[in-house]
Formats: C-alpha cells, structure tokens, sequence
C-alpha cells in the first residue's frame, strides 16, 4: 500500500514539473573573432525550460546562433566585408547541467563546443541535427523549428547573428 502511494506521489510530482514550464531566453554576447576577444558583438542565443526545482530536473540550456561557413578563410571575412552574402550555418549545442543564469559558464561550454575542435561545416551539422532531433518538448521544439528555417545566407549588414537573435527573441512573444 504505502509503494502504490509513493508511486503517485512520484508521478504526480513528475507530471506537475513536466506541464508547469516556460521557455526562456536571453541574449549572450561573444567575441567575432577569436583572435579580437575583446570586439564582443557576435549574438548567440541561450535557451532553456523553466521547471520548479525537482528531484527529477537537471537543467539544460541549449544554445542557437547563424555564423557564416569557413568563418577563419580570408575571401569569406572580405566577401562579409564588402556587404556580399556568403553561406551561413544555424548551430544548436547542448549544455548539460547548468541554469540559464550562469551565462559565463554558457559561453565558456559554448565555445568549448564550437571552436575549439575545429569541426567541419558537415560534422557541425550532424552535431545540430542530432541535438534537434532529441527535443520532444513542444515549446522547445517549435522555438527550434523557427531558427532552424532563417535564411542562411549571411550578410554582414542585413542579415547577421544579431538580427537572428532578434528575430528569435520576438517570436517568443
């Protein structure tokens, strides 16, 4: 008797944290280039459920941005420069274990995950696919859906990662 209660208790708990959330999202800002660390205008998105603290819940914060394919190669930063469009890639990571709040610790994962092993345009995109396809929560799932369709054809001066940014945060409202 008293492990059927239990059992209810613990089912209603996990449905209680599962109905109850929101998403929320803000804003990080990045250095453009990781030789000029301190020019931080590269926009990328940090996301995440709002759940009640729970037994059940380890938070994850999943990160969205458009930067452009072969970002180091010289012909593409001269192409951005001189306002032609040039191919972009839409890159969604996973940050396992950290609230939205620890913005630092975001960032510092994110580029852990984005820069610093040196992945091809392909590896990066099975990494992202893999990661979207994962999401079973609506919210999550639809917020996804609409980064994952920007254009990305990138231009440097009307269509970049912070009028993605943008984009994304008013479709929330």
């Amino acid at each position: 008797m008293f492990l059927r209660i239990f059992s209810y208790i613990l089912f209603a708990g996990f449905v209680y944290c599962q109905g109850n959330t929101k998403l929320q999202a803000k804003i990080l800002k990045g250095p453009i280039f990781g030789f000029l660390p301190e020019i931080k205008e590269h926009h990328l998105i940090a996301f995440s459920l709002e759940r009640p603290r729970s037994l059940f819940y380890t938070p994850t914060v999943y990160t969205v941005d458009f930067s452009p394919i072969n970002q180091p190669h010289m012909a593409t930063l001269l192409n951005l420069f001189i306002g032609q469009n040039v191919p972009g890639e839409i890159r969604v990571r996973e940050i396992p274990n950290v609230s939205i709040d620890q913005e630092e610790k975001i960032f510092e994962e994110w580029v852990k995950l984005t820069h610093s092993n040196k992945l091809s345009y392909e590896q990066s995109q099975q990494i992202s696919d893999s990661i979207v396809s994962d999401i079973t929560h609506t919210e999550l799932r639809r917020f996804v859906n609409k980064a994952t369709a920007w254009d990305k054809s990138m231009n440097l001066y009307t269509n970049n990662c912070q009028h993605f940014s943008n984009y994304l945060l008013h479709s929330l409202h």
